[in-house]
């Protein structure tokens, strides 16, 4: 049974229980079958295991590599790592800490026994009856599953520096610190209470390890790997290197060979029958990033890639061929739409766009170009916006939804993280991991688009905007609230810490709404935007990323799905709907339908029973569908705009300038029969001429003219 806590000025509630899977909430419909997050595999006689981040732990029949096929999975959220002894799986997770899964029969895994760690697992290795597990937070944690029902933390190794990465040889861990460049050699030999015997400082942070009889291994992303000779674990030594082309990621030892993913290059096979001078026996290119390798007889088993799994004959290593895969590699991490035409952001570089008229079956119609890593995107009239990290800001025309092209890339300072578009311009949250944060505003009227402003901010992903300010979930910092009535001169004006770090951001009105982590939903006070309060928390018991709003209505996406809110009474926010199951990693909004990326692929939910009804302002039902006169006109800066349905219909109500763009969608969505008002904020906006467009399909096509007069 899962739980929502409402909690107001920090006074506890009442405990609201979901007591079941879904209220008021249907999924329709759902299109596409990804493996987005392969992060570990390992391999067992005809089975390969593969830890991925939201299917658990998945198992592939490899017996026959031309056509490997998976058969079975088991749910554990966010293993990172798996390793296989004898009948046994062993994952290292987001969620729990550690697991043990029994592979008795592979095509039924079942969960034994799970053991909960303190903070994030990076690395996990497995020796006799005892787990070695690199933990961000702590170090090295040592859990005893010699009873794999109970398994249980039997020492630890402390160190403030956190752990990275680790291997095990003999009675010795060597692990790499998380926060700093140096290989730990840890005595284990009494597990309850292991020791620090030596030490090396590699030239950089070190990404993986393995080790055979005396070596150790290390894959370093800018370096390659580096041998070094472990005899005695107190006095590590330096025996070679070797360099590869691109950024190392995976390594293992196979006999005298070395095999090492390169995620730029592709896989390199590597000599090593006299280590102090490693040869390069074979490259096997690759023209899309792979991540992790295992290597079984004369066949290695590859991560990542556009296949989920890619299967490589090496019984000839100096020539190594391609002879089968398994599974579509993707990781949906972005949504957005434009009315039933959907775009599904993969963070591995493309967009998918689907026809979702028919919302019990989609069809893909339409992939963009390769844009590298996607992590923003906004949909509007004609153009797709994307925040694409290193590679800027691309703006793709979207007029032919089926046949994206690129338009203009507008290259960013640092790495673009978040975009939004008011009109012609475009702000963009930029930042870099060394903290250097900034906001760009861009204006995208010219040919070449133009930087109008730029500020340093304390931390920049997803942003909204309202009026004159701009809104930046800041992780960590909380909001960031720029004030950009001089464009060319934004400024930071005021920062909220929330208790934990901000996803996402929704405004609307007076409050802004924050998808904080496993706080779950904050809701702020900010009709003075220099001094936001803290108006109400809600609970959801697990992890909020994503928020959108439309009218009264709050959606809200965590790890565990999708939750519907009536905020009308933003101190009270009442639950109205949930689908559980089904992760939300971005949602988008289409009238009474919700889409979402879900990680491993795209699904539809029909959220009209969810909805609030909303207040009825006449007691009587309107004879016809018509479109108010805006009141008052002119205007400055508010505006009422009242639409009279004789019937429940879906209504949209939209606002455009004189040149036809889109500057404010009032209503886009299911509304009951009655007089229903909006109101439209001109804040920010220039004096003159707006149009009202009122719209139900089949019922109302209406236009009025109004004037913004400051």
């Amino acid at each position: 049974m899962r739980k929502l806590s409402i909690y107001f000025l920090i006074i506890f509630l009442p405990v609201i229980a979901f007591s079941q899977d879904s209220l008021n909430v249907t999924r329709t419909g759902t299109i596409f079958n990804l493996w987005g997050a392969e992060d570990n595999i390992a391999v067992s006689g005809n089975y390969a295991y593969i830890a991925d981040m939201f299917f658990g732990l998945l198992v592939i029949d490899i017996s026959d590599p031309m056509n490997p096929q998976p058969v079975a999975s088991c749910q554990n959220y966010g293993p990172l790592n798996v390793v296989v002894s004898g009948n046994h799986a062993f994952l290292a997770d987001r969620m729990i800490g550690f697991s043990v899964i029994n592979i008795t029969d592979p095509l039924h895994p079942v969960t034994l026994g799970s053991c909960s760690i303190e903070g994030r697992v990076q690395d996990l290795k497995v020796s006799g009856n005892y787990a070695y597990l690199a933990v961000e937070d702590s170090g090295l944690v040592i859990v005893d599953f010699s009873t794999p029902a109970s398994p249980v933390i039997a020492g630890q190794y402390v160190t403030e520096l956190g752990g990275r990465c680790l291997e095990v040889s003999g009675t010795t861990v060597f692990m790499e610190l998380q926060n700093e460049s140096i290989i730990l050699s840890i005595d284990v030999s009494t597990p309850s209470s292991p020791s620090l015997i030596g030490s090396i400082v590699p030239i950089q942070g070190v990404d993986n390890m393995t080790t055979s009889a005396n070596l150790l291994f290390t894959v370093m992303e800018d370096e390659g790997m580096r041998i070094y000779d472990i005899s005695t674990p107190s006095a590590i030594t330096v025996v070679s290197t070797f360099a590869v082309a691109g950024l190392a990621r995976g390594v293992t030892v196979s006999g005298d060979n070395v095999f090492i993913t390169d995620r730029d290059t592709g896989l390199y096979i590597v000599d090593i029958s006299t280590p102090a001078s490693p040869v390069q026996t074979a490259l096997l290119e690759f023209n899309d990033a792979i991540k992790e390798v295992a290597v079984a007889g004369d066949y290695a088993y590859i991560t990542g890639n556009l296949d989920a799994v890619t299967v490589v004959d090496v019984a000839d290593l100096a020539n190594p061929q391609v002879v089968g895969n398994c599974g579509e590699s993707g990781f949906a991490f972005k949504i957005a739409n434009q009315n039933d035409i959907v775009f599904l952001g993969l963070q591995d570089g493309f967009i998918r766009i689907v026809d979702a008229s028919n919302p019990a079956a989609p069809v893909e119609i339409g992939t963009s170009p390769f844009i590298y890593k996607i992590w923003g995107l906004e949909v509007v009239d004609d153009y797709a916006y994307v925040a694409c990290s290193q590679e800027g800001l691309i703006r793709l025309d979207i007029s032919t939804p089926s046949s994206p092209i690129i338009e203009t890339v507008y290259q960013t300072q640092y790495q673009a993280k978040g975009v939004e578009v008011i009109g012609d311009r475009v702000y963009i949250s930029d930042n870099e991991h060394d903290g250097i944060n900034s906001l760009a505003i861009v204006d995208f009227a010219p040919a070449t688009p133009l930087l109008l402003g730029r500020c340093l901010t304390p931390g920049g992903e997803e942003i909204d905007v309202s009026g004159n300010f701009v809104y930046v979930a800041a992780l960590d910092s909380g909001l960031v609230i720029v004030d950009a009535t001089t464009l060319s001169s934004p400024f930071v004006a005021s920062t909220y810490l929330a208790p934990r770090p901000v996803q996402s951001v929704a405004i609307s009105g007076d409050y802004a709404y924050l998808a904080a982590s496993d706080t779950g939903l904050v809701i702020l006070d900010i009709s003075d935007a220099t001094n936001p309060q803290f108006v109400s928390l809600v609970d959801i018991g697990y992890y909020a990323v994503s928020i959108a709003i439309s009218g009264d209505h709050l959606f809200l996406g965590d790890y565990y799905g999708l939750i519907i809110f009536d905020i009308s009474n933003q101190a009270d926010p009442i639950l109205t709907g949930y689908h559980f199951s089904y992760s939300v990693a971005d949602l988008a909004i289409n009238q009474n339908y919700v889409y979402t990326a879900a990680h491993s692929t795209m699904n539809i939910f029909d959220v009209l029973q969810a909805l609030p009804v909303g207040e009825v302002h006449s007691a009587t039902i309107p004879s016809e569908f018509e479109l108010d006169v805006p009141f008052p006109n002119p205007f400055n800066p508010s505006l009422s705009v009242t639409v009279g349905l004789p019937q429940a219909a879906d209504l949209r109500v939209v606002v455009y300038n004189v040149m036809g763009r889109r500057v404010a969608e009032l209503s886009n969505g299911r509304m009951q029969a009655g007089y229903r008002t909006f109101s439209f904020d001109g804040t920010g906006m220039a004096s003159g001429v707006y149009f009202v467009h009122a719209s139900v399909p089949g019922k109302l096509n209406q236009v009025k003219k109004v004037v913004l007069m400051k």
